[in-house]
């Protein structure tokens, strides 16, 4: 057996990889809004994708993004982030195998008008340098909400038909000590949410499942869906 070791812009691998040859994608990309991770980010982006493009419920593109000193994780509002997760994921879809699934481990976060952002290191451990950001208020952008990232994240594949199979929670007992002193501190779970490409087609199956467990996969339009985890149901037959 041998391997193919590559190393840079995942959006740009992605689009290099042969269709049809990726049997798992797994990855952890950066949470939104609590590293940089010691990169450098522009802090003005917001501005300068506005004077480009007034209407701000469009997300810019991520290669813009990118070009303008935007980092992964650093956007300035979630919905820029979830949007690159999707741009960045769609470009790897067309190397899954049919039988290929995606898995993302990806963490919550609340919202804070003035945000903490670390450089590197864990939350309330050491005296790790950080970073007070301002984040737009607005819409479900309120002070102390959770802002449901990962779902968030998987609903936005989901529409762009790709199949939500499994959502498991990575429970951590041994978090580090958090600041807040209203509700739970996220990190004690983090969801990993198992995705694979999009359908070519909308295909009943005829098939429901017990909700206790979903996963992200994806079945070619001839061949029924693989069976997730989960006693499966009957649909009920139109009267």
């Amino acid at each position: 057996m041998t391997g193919d070791v590559r190393q840079g812009d995942a959006y740009d691998l992605m689009g290099t990889l042969a269709p049809a040859s990726v049997d798992l994608i797994i990855t952890s990309p950066p949470y939104w809004g609590l590293r940089t991770y010691g990169q450098q980010h522009n802090a003005e982006i917001a501005r300068e994708w506005l004077a480009e493009e007034p209407d701000a419920a469009h997300s810019p593109p991520y290669e813009w993004y990118r070009a303008h000193g935007g980092q992964l994780g650093m956007e300035p509002i979630p919905d820029w982030f979830v949007d690159h997760l999707v741009e960045i994921f769609q470009r790897g879809a067309a190397a899954l195998k049919p039988g290929g699934s995606v898995w993302v481990n990806i963490g919550d976060t609340y919202f804070a008008r003035w945000a903490s952002i670390r450089y590197n290191g864990r939350q309330g451990l050491g005296d790790n340098p950080r970073e007070r950001r301002k984040t737009p208020m607005g819409g479900y952008r309120q002070e102390k909400q959770l802002l449901m990232i990962p779902a968030r994240f998987a609903i936005a594949m989901q529409s762009q038909r790709w199949i939500l199979r499994n959502d498991l929670i990575w429970h951590k007992p041994n978090v580090a000590p958090r600041p807040e002193r209203t509700g739970c501190a996220p990190p004690t779970s983090t969801s990993s949410t198992s995705l694979s490409g999009p359908r070519r087609a909308a295909r009943a199956t005829g098939t429901t499942w017990t909700p206790s467990r979903t996963v992200l996969s994806t079945s070619s339009p001839s061949t029924p869906a693989p069976a997730p985890m989960g006693t499966p149901r009957p649909s009920p037959r139109p009267s």
